[in-house]
């Protein structure tokens, strides 16, 4: 199974998939992932509600100091302050218990949009209606997949930091002259490793979602080994995906902030009381189109890794 996912057909059938669809897509998508946001958005009010208070006083006061070094200092020394307080009100338990609340949401709606666009890209199924929700076994089974392999690449990583924390920068920290200059160089060697070990470990095992999409269950021994002498081709799929889509998404968020910045003008000139309102609403509406296609590209590659990999073993058994 050499050779059996290519670069270029992977980024490319992404491309299309997504573009092709748009409009199907974001009618797929809409309605789980505004509702992931509007839940993720209240609970973590409701739970963090003192360390998001603090952390947007500290946004509104920077915007004042950014240019004075001196004021600067001064403000994240309170900002820690008040963030170390903040923390302290909120309590362990609350942040546990919102951190798990808003995981649960964001993965279950994730997962949701995440099958039914692997079905569509690999199936060609198209659910009707204006709004998809629909979450039943499979959607569960492409949920706890998709965590599993996002904890494990995640797990390696931090494991991998501890080991060369231990072995290299805890003996020669703090010895100053070479030592410190050669800490400070396992500091930064160990952040390039994990984050190479991460997406090595994740492209190997990312393959498991769609197929848990198609065909059920948590496949992450079968991802494991169909991905085998692919690893470091899907790593640069995800890579070169990620830039690409980071591009595209800041493009579209610079247009959508001009245009409901626009609009807000207008109607602000024309007297319009409802101004705020409507251009929050237009900006969320973007947000969440910009998020379906941003999804659907990511979908799409996963899937198209999946199905050469699919074709490469059904060539070998032939």
């Amino acid at each position: 199974m050499s050779n059996a996912v290519r670069i270029g057909k992977t980024l490319d059938d992404s491309i299309k998939f997504t573009f092709g669809n748009a409009g199907a897509l974001i009618r797929i998508g809409w309605l789980p992932f505004a509702l992931t946001i509007g839940l993720t958005s209240f609970l973590a009010w409701y739970f963090w509600q003192p360390i998001i208070l603090a952390y947007m006083d500290f946004l509104n006061a920077y915007a004042e100091v950014a240019t004075d070094p001196v004021a600067l200092e001064q403000l994240s020394e309170s900002f820690t302050r008040d963030l170390e307080n903040a923390i302290e009100i909120v309590g362990p338990a609350s942040l546990m218990l919102g951190y798990a609340a808003v995981l649960i949401i964001g993965i279950v709606g994730a997962a949701i949009v995440l099958t039914a666009y692997v079905r569509m890209m690999a199936l060609g199924e198209r659910p009707g209606g204006f709004a998809y929700l629909r979450f039943g076994n499979r959607e569960l089974g492409v949920a706890i997949t998709y965590l599993l392999v996002t904890v494990i690449a995640a797990f390696a990583a931090i494991a991998i930091t501890m080991l060369v924390a231990m072995l290299l920068v805890a003996p020669f920290a703090g010895n100053g002259g070479a030592g410190s200059a050669f800490a400070a160089l396992a500091v930064f060697a160990s952040m390039i490793l994990s984050l190479v070990a991460f997406f090595w470990i994740f492209a190997r095992l990312v393959v498991a979602a769609p197929a848990s999409a198609l065909h059920g269950g948590v496949p992450l021994g079968r991802a494991w080994q169909a991905s085998k002498g692919e690893g470091s081709t899907i790593t640069w799929i995800l890579i070169l995906g990620y830039l690409i889509m980071f591009a595209v998404s800041v493009i579209a968020m610079m247009i959508l902030g001009m245009v409901t910045g626009l609009i807000d003008s207008v109607l602000v000139g024309m007297g319009s009381q409802l101004a705020p309102y409507f251009t929050g609403a237009l900006w969320y509406v973007g947000y969440i189109a910009i998020a379906c296609l941003s999804n659907a590209f990511f979908v799409g590659l996963f899937t198209g890794v999946y199905m050469q990999l699919e074709q490469g073993e059904a060539g070998e058994v032939a």
